[in-house]
C-alpha cells in the first residue's frame, strides 16, 4: 500500500443517496485527505475467513466507491478523486488496484439497474447468457 498523509477528517457510518441512479448505500468509514480527495474502508467482523477478489465483498465495495464518487464529483464515473478502497477483515486488508475494471464497475451498474427495475414491479428486459452451460 503507498503512504498517504494523515486525513484531514474521518467519518463513518454515512448514507450516500444518489438519486439520479437509484443507489443508495452506507459507508463504514470515509477518509478524506486534501484537495476533496478520500479513501473508503469497509469493515468485516462477520467472519474470521480472508475477502478475496471474486467474493460479494468486492461488489459491496466496488458499490460503495461509486457512491463515492458521486458524493464528491457529482458524477459516479468520475474516479480523481479517489484515492483508495478497502476491505478490512480479522487478521488483514484486502485493497483492489485501481483502476478498477470497466467490466466490474458495469456488473456492478447492472445489478443496480436490475434490483430497481424488480423494485419498480416491472420485468428487466431478458439477456442473452454471455456464457451458456454445457449441455
Amino acid at each position: 500500500m503507498y503512504k498517504y498523509e494523515r486525513p484531514k477528517r474521518a467519518l463513518s457510518e454515512i448514507t450516500i443517496t444518489n438519486i439520479k441512479n437509484f443507489h443508495e448505500g452506507r459507508i463504514d468509514a470515509i477518509l478524506e485527505f486534501e484537495n476533496s480527495q478520500y479513501g473508503a474502508i469497509d469493515w468485516k467482523a462477520y467472519s474470521l475467513d480472508p475477502v478475496n477478489g471474486s467474493g460479494t465483498e468486492k461488489w459491496q465495495l466496488v458499490a460503495n466507491l461509486l457512491l463515492l464518487n458521486y458524493r464528491y464529483t457529482e458524477d459516479e464515473n468520475n474516479w480523481s478523486k479517489c484515492l483508495f478502497g478497502s476491505i478490512v477483515y480479522y487478521t488483514n486488508a484486502y485493497i483492489p488496484r485501481f483502476p478498477i475494471k470497466e467490466e466490474t464497475i458495469n456488473k456492478v451498474k447492472e445489478g443496480r439497474n436490475f434490483s430497481h427495475e424488480i423494485l419498480c414491479g416491472r420485468s428487466p428486459p431478458a439477456k442473452k447468457a454471455s456464457v451458456l452451460p454445457c449441455l
